[in-house]
């Protein structure tokens, strides 16, 4: 006769393979919706920053039409060669207050210059008037020093002589040198 067995399977254990599958397919389903709304996500933001980059091309071809089709035009573009045109004299300005400063701390306390002529190139003639012929040595020895000048070179003494002016003699020579071009030409920032 057969068994009824009335209590049932008494066995209920947890079976892994059984459990373990449906568990990964529910992680996996859920990964696969989170995959489809980032992608949602992703299409819904390109396709508002391209509308926003279409919107701010219409605004500027808008507004550079409106400018180009303006009374004022003219005056703008005259404005615009102008500014062009002060750029490029900033550019090829001569700023010779980079280079009398330096000239003033190598020159001696008893010294005084009378004539002054340099050009753009680094070229430079100056007529100074010492006290002596011991100063003017003095004042010459300044340029062989290179821990004090590095600035100035190639002195040429072109001339030397005493003068009288009024009842003292002085000495008064007349130099030719070499400068630094940099310090009269700077660059714009």
């Amino acid at each position: 006769m057969a068994d009824i067995n009335l209590l049932g399977n008494t066995n209920k254990g947890f079976s892994f393979a059984r459990n373990g599958a449906s568990m990964a397919a529910k992680i996996l389903a859920t990964v696969l919706v989170l995959v489809l709304l980032y992608f949602v996500f992703l299409r819904l933001q390109i396709s508002q920053t391209t509308r926003a980059v279409n919107d701010a091309q219409a605004k500027t071809s808008e507004v550079e039409s409106e400018t180009l089709a303006g009374k004022d035009r003219g005056e703008v573009v005259t404005r615009q060669g102008q500014v062009q045109n002060l750029n490029n004299l900033l550019k090829s300005h001569v700023y010779w207050s980079g280079l009398l400063p330096e000239l003033a701390r190598v020159t001696l306390k008893s010294a005084s210059y009378v004539g002054f002529t340099a050009d753009t190139f680094g070229v430079m003639s100056v007529d100074v008037i010492v006290p002596t012929y011991a100063d003017a040595d003095k004042y010459l020895q300044v340029f062989d020093l290179p821990q004090f000048n590095q600035q100035f070179s190639d002195v040429k003494v072109l001339s030397i002589s005493k003068i009288q002016s009024g009842s003292t003699v002085q000495t008064e020579m007349k130099l030719q040198l070499k400068f630094n071009p940099a310090f009269i030409h700077k660059t714009l920032q």
